[in-house]
This record gives structure tokens, sequence and C-alpha cells, in this order.
């Protein structure tokens, strides 16, 4: 990550926008916003669902499934956790 003050001294020192974008390995439009901001913005990341996992719960039922017989097919094993209470979708 490239520093904000690094970019301060390449442009207090004479440095146009493109001299310090090419020097830096970033766009000139980066090093506009930046200057313009007078920061580097901080990126987060988005708060997990609080949704529950439908296959949570039959997690251990379908890897024992399959440590049984690794050769199961797929629509095979959704139909054996259909039978144990599963409700989501095969695709999940």
């Amino acid at each position: 990550m490239v520093d904000f003050q690094q970019i301060i001294q390449l442009r207090n020192s004479g440095r146009t926008q493109k001299e310090i974008a090419n020097m830096l390995g970033i766009s000139r439009r980066s090093i506009v916003r930046y200057l313009k901001h007078g920061r580097i913005p901080k990126y987060s990341r988005s708060v997990k669902s609080n949704k529950p996992d439908p296959i949570e719960k039959f997690y251990n039922l379908a890897t024992n499934k399959l440590e049984e017989n690794p050769h199961i097919l797929l629509s095979e094993l959704y139909d054996f956790l259909c039978s144990a209470g599963y409700t989501g979708s095969e695709r999940t």
C-alpha cells in the first residue's frame, strides 16, 4: 500500500501527478483523489449476514456419509440429507 506521506513528499519535490503515479504504480486519478481528500481512503469489509447456514446442522452427517462411500453421487447425498430433514436447495 502506498503511504500518503510519500505522495506528499513527491508532490512537494515538484513532481507532477502523472510522475507520482508512474513512480508508485497507481493511477493518476488515484493520486488526484488522494491529494484532494488529504488522505488515502480506508476500506473495511462488510459485516457478515446473521442468517444461519442451512447446511451447518447437516455437515457432520454429510461428512460421515462421504467417508462411508466416497464415490456417492451428489444427488444421492442430497436425497439422503433431505430424508434427514434438510430443507435447503440441492445447489446449496
